[in-house]
């Protein structure tokens, strides 16, 4: 089992349009995690702008 913590994170309006426009687009399935990662991803690309 991994080491997995329970935090709350709190998502913008920005953040759900973002993982829904991902869902929507998607032509699989996703993961929890990969939708995780993606965020993290995006959130990194903004942070640098």
């Amino acid at each position: 089992m991994s080491d997995a913590t329970n935090e709350t994170v709190r998502l913008s309006d920005d953040d759900i349009a973002f993982l829904l426009m991902i869902l929507r687009n998607s032509n699989r399935p996703l993961t929890t995690a990969q939708l995780v990662e993606a965020l993290r991803e995006q959130s990194l690309l903004v942070a640098r702008d």
